[in-house]
């Protein structure tokens, strides 16, 4: 995504996610059902749809695969230090705890990141580990 994609994304998100339910520092938002598109605006959802299917396709090349089966997208927003408000549905919790994707969602046989933020400019940590029984594999997003 270039950096006005990405600008233009965090600011139809941040728009999106005002007085959006959360559970301590994480608020999510499933742009596939028709309330949470018309949360993100009509620049929004279109900016949004054209990245999902650039990064899709991307993968596919990488991967060499002739289809890629979507099970699902999320907007993330994370904060390290959570807002109190009436909107936190779970204070107490941490978006950092290790989980498996594909045990939430069968059909995960791939998972992508797209950070809209830059690491160390935008905001500090932020590294995504793989935990294998063998050894921690971290992967620091790339601009």
């Amino acid at each position: 995504a270039t950096d006005k994609e990405c600008e233009l994304l965090v600011d139809a998100t941040e728009k999106a996610m005002h007085k959006l339910f959360h559970r301590g520092g994480s608020t999510s938002l499933a742009p596939v059902h028709q309330q949470s598109l018309e949360r993100l605006g009509v620049q929004g959802s279109v900016l949004y749809e054209y990245l999902v299917n650039k990064v899709r396709l991307h993968l596919m090349q990488q991967l060499n695969l002739t289809s890629l089966y979507e099970s699902g997208t999320l907007l993330t927003r994370l904060k390290g230090v959570a807002p109190v408000d009436e909107w936190d549905m779970d204070p107490s919790h941490v978006y950092w705890n290790a989980h498996v994707d594909k045990a939430n969602i069968a059909t995960y046989d791939y998972s992508a990141l797209l950070y809209l933020n830059s690491q160390g400019g935008d905001f500090e940590g932020g590294s995504f580990a793989f935990i294998d029984d063998d050894v921690d594999r971290v992967v620091v997003p790339k601009p």
